[in-house]
């Protein structure tokens, strides 16, 4: 019992919050001028895009994306930002997306709420739910995993 209690920590343990890609705050998007701001002021501002698509009416969409995943897989937030530069080197548009679902990083984007199955959860949704709860509590690390196996051994 204690080597599968001292493996199930270190996996938790290994399996720590990961993020990638370039995460773009509002007030970054709100320093464009459309128009105005040019392809290197945003490339200057935003960073070098992660995509970049060249339209066949001489516009190019510039694109930059961010995702985060939670300690052990548990919260995810995933966002897209997009700049339409138009032919003559100016911003024409933007665009931004996202979805925010358990304990992820701070965002101001959100996953569109669930609706509830009706009848009986099963004991994999039950666990979920408890698994959700449980990161939206803030807990101290020890607690979290004290939590956490109590949740999973059910």
């Amino acid at each position: 019992m204690k080597k599968m209690l001292l493996c199930l920590s270190m996996a938790a343990l290994l399996s720590g919050c990961a993020s990638s890609g370039t995460k773009i705050e509002q007030a970054q998007i709100d320093s464009l001028i459309k128009g105005k701001t040019t392809s290197n002021e945003v490339i200057a501002l935003l960073g070098p895009p992660t995509a970049v698509t060249q339209n066949s009416d001489g516009s190019q969409v510039l694109g930059w994306g961010y995702a985060y995943v939670g300690f052990a897989g548990i919260g995810t937030e995933v966002e897209s930002t997009t700049v339409t530069i138009a032919p003559d080197g100016t911003v024409s548009s933007y665009a931004r997306s996202g979805s925010k679902v358990g304990g992820g990083a701070p965002s101001k984007y959100s996953a569109a709420p669930v609706q509830a199955a009706p009848g009986p959860m099963t004991k994999s949704q039950y666990k979920q739910v408890q698994l959700q709860k449980l990161t939206e509590q803030n807990l101290p690390y020890d607690e979290y995993q004290k939590r956490y196996q109590e949740i999973m051994a059910q």
